[in-house]
């Protein structure tokens, strides 16, 4: 309720009440149907973070119907009220705003001033996890960002799950972790021009052709069945990364392995690894810490996205010895749209790399309480020594 009265005093709801309740009256309803139905589908609407596609929109809806429509009229109704969402959308900036008439935004990193952040609704609208399948499995996902003066635009292939890997769709933490390091790169001093950037887990290649449009040196890395579609990525927009005037820079994928052997040539390779969702229950965690170790440079660090799926976390912890840990903020270097309560951003940087003097912290892995977050893990910091 408390999100929900704040989005209708900001003016950063999903959509006007009014609106809504003229899509229900022009679905042919009766004038109590339609009573019944305006005021809690507006509460629910904005409260709900399913509004990608006229599925999400429709089980919203037979929640609260309570046998008022027929399937049909349902169905209708879904579609009405999902135009309305998706244009209510266009119509506002990065930072929730309405636009003015006639202008348009590009989605890329954003400069709200503290009296218009995103509210919590603005950032589950671009969250995909509720989105479509064929959002998320099937269409390309484009993404923008800005590079310099320049705005870079991407277009990534998705596939459907097999039995061949899971590099697949765009997670939302790969969405976080790219915009966290555009805002870092566009803050920084030096940025990530010319620095040597290596990701694992690549998947689709989000964050590393992120990486690529500032600048960097990048090699994306996943296991070898799931290379293809991330080579075809790296091809189809190597000309997009491309700084304008410049030699082009070194942008290539390769499998890579955590369990085998580091191969030789990319051993001490990198001043930034970078790497999204990498700590599911069974995976080789331990060989992860290891091949972070291998690949780092001694003033290297590492940003890596976690998502809820964190069930090997404390054991990466309790391998990645030699390193100082924090968490990204949030207010401070996280994009004020592009972040989820449930992702974090890990940041680790090589214990001798101007860190000497301070002692490493601590990250504690611990389970919230909340009934509607039940089973997710988050990182609490504290003070004294690395486990």
């Amino acid at each position: 309720n408390r999100i929900h009265m704040a989005a209708r005093s900001e003016g950063n709801g999903p959509l006007d009440e009014e609106e809504l309740r003229a899509a229900v009256e022009a679905s042919g309803l009766s004038p109590t149907r339609c009573s019944a139905l305006a005021a809690p589908l507006f509460a629910e609407l904005s409260l709900s973070p399913h509004l990608g596609s006229v599925s999400d929109v429709f089980q919203v809806l037979v929640v609260i119907e309570d046998g008022l429509l027929g399937r049909a009229e349902a169905v209708d109704l879904s579609e009405r009220v999902h135009r309305l969402l998706s244009a209510n959308r266009e119509r506002r900036d990065g930072c929730g705003r309405r636009r003015p008439a006639g202008g348009t935004t590009a989605t890329q990193g954003t400069a709200c001033s503290p009296a218009v952040q995103p509210s919590a609704l603005e950032r589950l609208a671009w969250a995909r996890e509720h989105k479509s399948d064929a959002d998320r499995f099937e269409r390309d996902y484009a993404h923008q960002l800005t590079a310099g003066s320049r705005l870079v635009g991407l277009r990534l292939q998705q596939r459907p799950f097999s039995a061949l890997g899971f590099a697949s769709t765009v997670w939302d933490s790969s969405v976080v972790l790219s915009k966290a390091i555009e805002r870092w790169a566009a803050r920084g001093s030096a940025g990530l021009a010319g620095k040597a950037v290596v990701e694992l887990g690549a998947g689709c290649g989000l964050v590393g052709l992120t990486a690529a449009a500032l600048g960097a040196h990048v090699t994306l890395t996943d296991l070898p069945e799931n290379v293809p579609l991330l080579a075809a990525n790296v091809s189809a927009n190597r000309d997009a990364v491309a700084p304008p005037g410049k030699p082009p820079q070194t942008l290539q994928a390769r499998s890579l392995d955590w369990t085998a052997p580091l191969p030789t040539d990319l051993a001490a390779s990198a001043d930034l690894i970078v790497g999204t969702d990498l700590f599911y229950h069974g995976c080789p965690v331990e060989d992860l810490a290891s091949t972070l170790a291998s690949l780092a440079r001694p003033d290297a660090e590492a940003w890596l996205a976690v998502g809820r799926n964190r069930g090997g976390l404390d054991a990466f912890l309790a391998a990645s010895l030699g390193w100082s840990s924090r968490l990204a903020d949030r207010a401070t270097e996280l994009d004020p749209l592009y972040q989820l309560e449930d992702v974090d951003v890990l940041v680790l940087r090589r214990a001798g790399a101007g860190l000497a003097a301070q002692r490493p912290r601590r990250l504690i892995f611990a389970l919230c309480g909340q009934s509607n977050m039940a089973g997710r893990g988050s990182l609490l910091e504290a003070g004294g020594a690395a486990p």
